[in-house]
């Protein structure tokens, strides 16, 4: 099976290659081929360029203007753009692709309450690079207990899974980690007395 994809192109072209035995023996070698092609026509678009990020930004503030308590985990998605997934007591959850800047926002958010966004244009978005690490969460997750946040873990004999859960919480909403559990994590951790 063979794929041609062109990412700014208008054409995919997916190739099927068949072999098939011939009828009787079937020991004997496959010896009949048959070639089967198909053509989609259309525009491959990342998924970031296609969503109403300004309009899931637009509902961020109004939640924020209504002092809701928000519920937050923070991901990458396959296109190596970072996202939050959003929600609160009120409203069902949704994505909000994030930058520096717009991250910063929600952070103070949760942090002071203020709601201002300073003008942020949640449309200009920027993945992480080829090469770059693009673990957001685990960014996050690091900066938070760097700089002496409470980060609250589930304890390691609850997890029953490769990963390791732990949550933040802030006068305006929480933080929900679950990041795959690695030694090298597990090492930085328990370096900073953080897990049990």
């Amino acid at each position: 099976m063979q794929r041609n994809q062109k990412q700014n192109g208008a054409h995919l072209l997916i190739t099927i290659t068949c072999q098939f035995p011939q009828s009787g023996n079937k020991s004997e070698k496959l010896k009949k081929r048959r070639i089967m092609q198909f053509n989609i026509t259309g525009t491959l678009v990342p998924q970031a360029k296609s969503y109403d990020n300004a309009g899931a930004h637009n509902a961020i503030k109004s939640m924020m203007q209504r002092k809701e308590t928000l519920s937050i985990r923070l991901y990458t998605d396959k296109d190596n753009y970072p996202y939050i997934w959003i929600e609160s007591y009120n409203v069902a959850g949704f994505k909000y692709y994030v930058t520096p800047i717009s991250f910063k926002w929600i952070y103070t958010y949760l942090t002071t309450g203020e709601s201002e966004d300073g003008g942020i244009q949640p449309t200009e978005l920027t993945p992480y690079q080829v090469g770059e690490d693009n673990n957001f969460q685990l960014s996050i997750l690091k900066q938070l207990i760097e700089s002496g946040k409470r980060v609250q873990f589930v304890p390691l004999f609850r997890e029953v899974n490769n990963y390791i859960s732990a949550t933040s919480a802030f006068l305006r909403g929480k933080i929900f980690f679950r990041v795959e559990r690695t030694e090298e994590l597990l090492d930085y951790l328990r370096e900073k007395e953080a897990l049990i």
